[in-house]
């Protein structure tokens, strides 16, 4: 949905990337799961469908193609620190568990999610916020 609104070029490019990495990280996640002897089954997550339909309800009230990339980071980025928070929690767990190979699996996503949260930084202070102003 993110991606599809994207304006910018960047922004675009990101949201894309960060689609591929989920990918991986949810086949990271399978792998832990099974190496635990639990079953994948489908999650229903309610916090990120929640994130999302804030962020299209900001979408609306602006109105504004200027300030829609703006609010499309604003809104990647709470998903990100969300992410950031419930990754950083597995492999805290992991490592208490001394589950070495699940660390690892987590920790790389972990990466993954802070490079994607700076990555928005970086888009957001170098062009969008400033586009934006224009």
């Amino acid at each position: 949905m993110m991606l599809q609104k994207a304006r910018h070029p960047e922004l675009r490019q990101a949201l894309e990337q960060h689609r591929t990495e989920t990918e991986q990280q949810i086949q990271r996640l399978e792998q832990i799961i099974q190496r635990s002897g639990g079953a994948t089954m489908q999650v229903e997550d309610e916090i990120m469908p929640a994130i999302l339909r804030e962020n299209q309800k900001m979408q609306a009230m602006i109105g504004s193609d200027e300030l829609s990339d703006v609010s499309l980071i604003a809104g990647a980025q709470i998903g990100e620190h969300y992410e950031i928070a419930a990754y950083g929690t597995a492999a805290a767990h992991a490592k208490l568990l001394g589950r070495q190979e699940d660390l690892q699996l987590l920790l790389q996503t972990l990466e993954e999610e802070k490079r994607t949260d700076e990555l928005l930084t970086r888009i957001a202070e170098r062009s969008v916020n400033q586009q934006a102003q224009a």
